[in-house]
This record gives C-alpha cells, structure tokens and sequence, in this order.
C-alpha cells in the first residue's frame, strides 16, 4: 500500500494560518498602541475638553473588526431585560430604561453612538459630563482588541502545531 504524503497540506495550512495570525496582531497592536492611547490621552486632557472629545469620538466611531457595534444589541438580550423588567414589576419607562443599559451594556453602546453622531454633525459641544459614554466605547474598542489578540494567538498556535505536523510528515516521508 502507497504511503501518502501530507507534507504540502501542513505546510499550506502553516502558511495561511501564520499570515492570518500576523494581520491579527497587527489588527491588535494599531488599536492597543495607537488608537486607545490616543483615545485615553483625549480623554484625560483638561483643556478644549470639547474638540478633544469629538476627536476621541471620532476615533472610537470605528469599531475594532472584534468589537463591531451593530453586534451588540441583540433581540434575545432586549427579550431577557423586558422579561426581568415585568419580573421586577416595573411600570415607569425610565425604570426599565435603567434596568436595560445597566444589565445590557450593547444598549448603551448603541445608544451612545446615535446620540454623538447627532452631537458631531450639528456641532454641538461634548461636555465632561458625557465623558462615561465614551468610556463605555473605549471599553468596547478595548475588550474587542483583546478578543483579537487572543484569536491571534489561537491562530498562531495552529500554525506551529501545523508545522511540527510538517516536519513529522518530513520524518516519517
């Protein structure tokens, strides 16, 4: 019986999931190193809070490609809070308005980015008091950074499990 040989299908698979591994760090470190340090340094400067703010809400208006905004709020998780929200008895829309951007942070976010579009296209000035909605997307943007680190090095050590799979081939060949 012919003995087959899986060499080139290690090594193509290695290949591909070694590129995908290195554009996901690179995905990584731009947002960890260039946008949330900026971000973070727009927030925490005391002079021309407003303009520093719009600059910060421009860059966090873009999504991280693992933190996606039209991902965040989902029938089920509006289902659920409404369920709790007559669990809770609650009668008063500002209740259950509470109860669902405390429980289901996608509402915030989503509601946070309609508000600042309206904010930064009408001109109107961002005050320190709407500082924490823009935490809120940095957090997003962050924890989305995270996700593709880790799918980074999820990838990464495919690739390396694939090229010992090579050289074993290469053995045993």
């Amino acid at each position: 019986m012919k003995k087959i040989d899986d060499s080139k299908l290690y090594l193509y698979f290695g290949l591909v999931t070694l590129v995908i591994g290195i554009l996901l760090g690179i995905n990584f470190l731009y947002s960890a190193l260039s946008v949330e340090k900026k971000v973070r340094e727009l927030l925490a400067s005391k002079d021309n809070v407003s303009q520093n703010f719009k600059k910060a809400y421009i860059l966090l208006r873009d999504p991280q490609i693992f933190a996606r905004h039209e991902y965040f709020d989902t029938e089920q998780d509006l289902h659920s809070a409404y369920k709790s929200a007559i669990e809770l008895k609650l009668e008063k829309k500002e209740d259950l308005d509470k109860i669902i951007g405390s429980t289901y942070p996608g509402r915030t976010v989503r509601e946070a980015l309609r508000y600042f579009d309206n904010k930064v296209y009408y001109g109107k000035e961002i005050t320190s008091d709407e500082k924490r909605y823009l935490e809120v997307l940095l957090d997003r943007r962050y924890k989305g950074a995270r996700l593709g680190r880790n799918t980074m090095i999820f990838i990464l050590l495919l690739s390396a499990v694939s090229a010992c799979l090579f050289f074993v081939e290469r053995k045993i060949s």
